[in-house]
């Protein structure tokens, strides 16, 4: 269900207006350079706001304008309930003073549309970016500008980015056509409202483009539930031919960054989603009209009509459309880096980042020319580069995504920043470079162990939802999993390669593996990847359409000692006896050690040197090929046999404290893994996992003979934050004490044995 917010804040009048300065970066308007971004913020965080704002001067020229729309919930409380239809309008003043009402009166122009998350649950951390490109509006965003952006549930900031350069192209005119929310499917047509109209086209024009934004809300009739969640066509007609056709649609609900909301929105809709902006539908229309004639547009839907003694809300659609006319093409050759999907920082894509293998960029053609050929360099800053030349067929203004070729990342130092840069269209110089290069920042992807397990539990519907594919860098399918069966466990070990990979699982039905409106009717299940039977990685679920994640499988930091037992033998008490034990990195990866700790220190054991030291964190790498050595000493001060145990502390993830057995006795006697020894080990250890954001409490029973240890463990313990470490150290108080009268039962039973 939407609500439509529009009738709160339309008719809202302030008792007065503010004045906005414009927020400027290092550049000013009047000394900006081609590629050079002013930006201009009009509202922050400050909830509904109809006011005035200064844009640049009408002598500035912009290639681009970006509209930045961040949410943020509001400081101390969740974020709102429902999804809501919100709108930015722009209107020129009439140059009278900025506290003039007469603003009011004048044609507004939506900019952009908007709906609202469903907020149980949800966090937008310090806010989420939806980014609008509004250069079409060129003409009336400079000087003083009038704006309404109505936000009563979250906290809202829109900031736009003036990118100052030369545009494709000029737009003269734009006109304002069909503009309402009539109802669908009523004994009233919704054709009484789509009536034709006549666009007018200047003299000087040498371009045109229809925009419509359409939303369709209102459902509760079978079998359609139209407007919200039904598939309708929509028509354009020039001239009285149909021209254009389309699905008034939007599919990818599913795939949405802004999850897990707490409401139905995994839902395909009418061309929205919740937690989304609406995309507007461009028809280009130059080659239907004539300079200096008028242009005869229509616009029709799809035939439905609302059921006799239907329930529900009445369906409607939410129209706004505009004529854009413009000037011929500024340039002929010219193609733009319009952004970088993946790798990127961005969290609009997240879902499709971090990556290891191909990046993602989108281009456009901004010249008169075709583009049919194009040199894409990219790499990491410091690192790995490569050159690609893509080939196909983008016409002026067009877009396309391209997938780049794998490259070698390379080892870098510094800064995560991808870069790209274009050149070369058509194998000729292009005419415009400012828009020709790009970077971004970007998250480094998690390094798992060959030996990795997928873990599947699917719920009571599988066959008809789920399927999964496990790829490698050049595309090749290592593994894949489809016809499910219902309520059942899979575990699928993969023994992988260094190298690149990406899973991908899908639900067809977008519902996830477990999802709060269908748990009663089709349960729960989950997905995780484990490595040697310990968790590295649990994925949501309530995901939506799919579970996507690059990683990379390569050498990871493993620890090695060249020895298990440090044999003290026998020193009496008031004596000391230093030994030496060697940690090793087992491989390329190195490891970090953070310290080590002596169970049961009371009986004479203690670390007395390091070497190299640790630093002054108290850490130290050693790569491979180096090693630390570690002097224990052992100073008896009672009689008798002692055992403990050395916990060295390294980033090892299967075994985060690697130990040595500490043996030494008082008795003149020599001591050796072959005596009969009547003292037992008990260790307890808690090790975070900083991969899963889980812990493990380990206790460790060494018994004799032959020195065997026994380890048992209490895992998936959630690292605590201030507010929940009560309930985590107590879970862990509960976990110790099952861990002592376990593993004191191991020692009872050995010994008696």
């Amino acid at each position: 269900m939407t609500l439509d917010s529009s009738f709160r804040f339309r008719q809202i009048i302030p008792a007065f207006m503010i004045l906005v300065v414009c927020v400027l970066g290092s550049t000013s308007s009047a000394s900006a350079a081609d590629g050079d971004t002013i930006k201009v913020r009009p509202i922050e965080f400050q909830g509904n706001q109809n006011v005035y704002f200064k844009c640049p001067p009408q002598n500035v020229k912009y290639q681009k304008i970006l509209l930045n729309y961040k949410l943020r919930c509001p400081t101390g409380k969740p974020c709102g309930e429902w999804d809501y239809l919100f709108y930015v309008f722009i209107k020129k003043p009439d140059n009278s003073k900025p506290d003039s009402l007469k603003v009011r009166d004048q044609q507004r122009y939506e900019i952009m549309r908007y709906i609202s998350p469903y907020g149980n649950g949800l966090s937008l951390g310090t806010g989420f970016t939806w980014t609008m490109d509004i250069t079409d509006f060129a003409p009336l965003l400079h000087d003083s500008v009038y704006i309404e952006a109505g936000m009563f549930q979250e906290e809202l900031e829109l900031t736009i980015d003036f990118i100052t350069g030369t545009p494709p192209r000029d737009v003269l005119s734009i006109q304002p056509l069909w503009d309402g929310n009539p109802q669908y499917g009523q004994p009233t047509s919704i054709e009484n409202f789509l009536v034709p109209k006549k666009g007018y086209i200047p003299s000087a024009a040498k371009g045109a483009k229809l925009r419509v934004t359409q939303t369709g809300h209102g459902f509760g009739q079978g079998p359609d539930n139209c407007a919200e969640f039904c598939n309708k066509k929509q028509y354009i007609k020039i001239k009285g031919e149909r021209i254009f056709e389309r699905d008034v649609w939007r599919e990818t609900c599913g795939l949405n960054p802004v999850y897990p909301q707490g409401g139905t929105w995994v839902y395909s809709r009418t061309n929205w989603c919740p937690g989304a902006e609406v995309t507007p539908f461009d028809y280009e229309l130059t080659p239907q009209i004539t300079a200096g004639d008028s242009l005869d547009l229509d616009m029709d839907m799809e035939a439905f009509t609302f059921p006799a003694g239907g329930a529900g809300t009445p369906p409607n659609y939410v129209i706004t459309s505009y004529l854009f006319t413009y000037s011929a093409p500024n340039l002929t050759l010219d193609a733009s880096l319009e952004k970088i999907l993946a790798p990127s920082q961005d969290g609009f894509y997240k879902r499709q980042n971090p990556i290891c293998g191909s990046p993602i960029i989108r281009i456009r053609n901004n010249g008169a020319t075709p583009l049919t050929s194009l040199d894409i360099t990219y790499g990491v800053q410091g690192g790995g580069i490569a050159t690609y030349t893509w080939t196909g067929n983008l016409q002026f203004t067009e877009e396309r995504e391209i997938s780049l070729p794998p490259f070698d990342w390379g080892a870098w130092t510094g800064p995560n920043v991808f870069e790209v840069e274009l050149s070369n269209p058509n194998g000729k110089k292009d005419e415009y470079a400012a828009n020709n290069h790009g970077t971004s920042t970007f998250d480094i992807p998690p390094t798992y162990y060959s030996n990795l397990e997928i873990n599947l539990k699917t719920n009571k519907f599988a066959a008809d939802q789920y399927e999964w594919t496990l790829t490698n860098s050049d595309g090749t399918i290592v593994r894949q999993r489809d016809n499910l069966g219902d309520n059942t466990q899979y575990v699928d070990t993969v023994n992988l390669a260094n190298g690149c990979y990406e899973f991908r699982l899908i639900n067809k039905l977008h519902y996830g593996l477990s999802w709060w409106a269908t748990q009663a009717d089709l349960g729960n299940g989950s997905l995780s990847f484990s490595s040697n039977g310990r968790l590295v990685r649990s994925f949501p679920g309530d995901f939506g359409s799919e579970v996507y994640q690059q990683f990379r499988v390569a050498p990871k930091p493993t620890a090695a000692a060249n020895r298990d037992t440090l044999n003290f033998g026998s020193v009496p008490v008031g004596e000391t006896k230093q030994m030496d034990v060697e940690i090793t990195p087992a491989n390329e990866a190195g490891i970090l050690i953070s310290g080590t700790s002596v169970a049961l220190s009371n009986k004479g054991f203690k670390v007395v040197k390091y070497s190299p030291d640790l630093n002054e964190t108290e850490k130290r790498f050693i790569a491979f090929g180096e090693k630390m050595t570690i002097t224990v000493e052992f100073a008896p001060t009672t009689k008798g046999l002692k055992t403990a145990r050395l916990g060295v502390q390294t980033n090892d993830e299967l075994n985060g404290s690697l130990g040595v057995r500490l043996v030494g006795t008082t008795e003149p006697v020599e001591v050796n893994e072959s005596n009969n020894l009547s003292e037992q080990l008990l260790s307890i250890e808690a090790m975070p996992n900083t991969i899963t954001g889980e812990s493990k409490v380990t206790y460790r029973a060494t018994s004799h003979p032959p020195y065997n240890s026994y380890d048992s463990s209490c895992s998936n313990l959630s690292i605590p934050s201030p507010s929940t470490s009560r309930a985590y150290f107590s879970e862990a108080i509960f976990c110790a004490i099952a861990a002592i009268f376990s593993a004191s039962l191991l020692l009872f039973n050995t010994h008696i044995n």
